[in-house]
């Protein structure tokens, strides 16, 4: 808590295919830092290394390929597919 406000979780990142090779290219291709492109994609250092050590063994496309792009998730709930708790918005008492 800060404040006497609790604060609220930020959920997991869920990164397309696409992104991931792209992050690493900026690694492999562009010799930044694993902290320099993590800072330009303003994603976790160790989101990056990981899908760096995953390329360097191979596995890279396997990374992410249990989990749904959030897209797909949201057009669901826009369509009445998935219900808002899916999400874990907090109450909005009303508002």
């Amino acid at each position: 808590m800060t404040g006497g406000v609790p604060m609220k979780q930020i959920p997991n990142g869920k990164y397309s295919k696409e992104f991931r090779i792209e992050a690493v290219r900026l690694v492999n291709e562009q010799s930044l830092s694993a902290g320099e492109a993590a800072n330009r994609l303003m994603i976790p250092k160790s989101t990056l290394e990981n899908w760096f050590r995953a390329f360097k063994t191979g596995k890279l496309k396997k990374v992410g390929a249990s989990q749904r792009p959030f897209k797909e998730i949201e057009i669901d709930f826009v369509r009445g597919v998935l219900p808002a708790s899916v999400f874990n918005f907090p109450h909005s008492n009303g508002l």
